[in-house]
């Protein structure tokens, strides 16, 4: 019997941990997007706000909306780290399609195109969702004796075009730990909205 006890509990934390394999939210991103295809993928081309303009959360509830410096910037997700802004200077991202799987950024100053500050080309990923997945972006690490003393952290990052034009950034951030077979963890959620300034010609 004991054995038996043993072997659901086993069972039960497996399928908790895999559970960290979850994804997206749909509800807060794909209602207000554009289904990008193949022929339609270059719709994301164009000039961005750096701060965010609407941040929805996993409750599909509006938490701002305005703009705040260096606060979730496209510059946070995409280059995955803090930057130091001059406070009365626009910045802005261009955004664009270099082949099938490779797509660029170049953050500038908005009024003096030469002034760049960080430019990166990625690999990328079209998929059914409508939605652009940022391969580099996504991260999934195991930490600890399985089941036991275990840790799984799940990271994903995908971005899209809103009706409006607008590019969106869904991010997606699980956490889950497990000792003695008992599991509890988080979840985060949320997509974030930045206004389009211009479409190149």
């Amino acid at each position: 019997m004991k054995k038996i006890n043993l072997i659901i509990v086993i069972v039960l934390s497996i399928a908790c941990l895999s559970s960290c394999g979850a994804s997206f939210t749909n509800k807060i991103s794909k209602k207000d997007s554009i289904a990008l295809t193949q022929n339609t993928i270059h719709k994301i081309d164009g000039t961005y706000q750096l701060n965010f303009s609407k941040r929805i959360n996993s409750h599909s509830k509006t938490v701002y909306t305005g703009t705040r410096k260096n606060e979730s910037t496209v510059a946070h997700f995409i280059l995955e780290q803090e930057i130091a802004l001059h406070t009365f200077t626009p910045y802005v991202v261009d955004i664009s399609i270099v082949s099938d799987t490779k797509i660029q950024f170049i953050f500038r100053e908005e009024e003096h195109k030469n002034n760049v500050f960080a430019t990166i080309t990625m690999n990328m990923e079209l998929r059914n969702d409508g939605f652009i997945h940022l391969i580099e972006l996504e991260e999934k690490k195991r930490k600890g004796v399985p089941f036991i003393f275990e840790s799984v952290y799940h990271k994903k990052l995908r971005i899209g075009v809103s009706h409006k034009g607008d590019l969106m950034i869904n991010h997606f951030i699980k956490s889950i730990g497990s000792v003695f077979f008992f599991a509890a963890g988080s979840a985060s959620d949320e997509c974030l909205h930045y206004k389009k300034i211009n479409t190149p010609l």
